[in-house]
């Protein structure tokens, strides 16, 4: 569960570091990275009822793995990919993320989904199993308070934050 964290912190903070947010990867003319640009949407999005946290998990279905690409996604064929049919229908009960979980995607984010699986869905490599900082962050001071800290509130206080009902495996990042 640590390393997981870690690698969603790694990778959110050099998206944040780059300037490079959902928005701004949906309108960039080049290829679309998972790691870069579509996995930060399923985290925020996703990740809480099908990431690392195994009570929490629904549908016996993980997100933060690549598993799901073989199963959900079908290379360059978005319309034909359950994954982006989740998440495009209208019909209320099979579109995810659903209502009551309070969380959505914008229409950049189902729009870079949408790219990055017409442009084969590629994973690429793993920015943070890659041992080094990224070029963009290197020698760059990050501010905790103003980047780090609003990526755990959206990311990780609903399972590790001031609830101790919710709170997961003891661990507590909002103090």
């Amino acid at each position: 569960m640590r390393m997981t964290f870690l690698r969603l912190l790694a990778v959110s903070s050099a998206a944040a570091a780059a300037g490079i947010g959902p928005e701004a990867a949906a309108q960039a003319p080049g290829p679309v990275e998972f790691h870069r640009d579509v996995r930060p949407v399923l985290a925020q999005a996703c990740f809480a009822c099908h990431g690392p946290a195994e009570a929490a998990r629904q549908a016996d279905l993980r997100l933060d793995t690549a598993d799901f690409v073989e199963t959900l996604v079908r290379p360059g064929d978005a319309e034909g990919s359950p994954l982006f049919q989740r998440l495009t229908t209208e019909e209320r009960i099979g579109r995810m993320p659903p209502v009551s979980s309070g969380r959505s995607l914008s229409a950049d984010e189902i729009r870079l989904v949408r790219t990055w699986i017409d442009q084969g869905a590629h994973l690429g490599p793993d920015p943070a199993s890659a041992g080094g900082a990224p070029a963009a962050a290197a020698g760059r001071i990050v501010d905790f308070a103003r980047e780090v800290r609003p990526l755990l509130a959206r990311n990780c206080f609903s399972c590790h934050g001031p609830d101790e009902a919710s709170r997961q495996a003891g661990l507590r990042l909002d103090v």
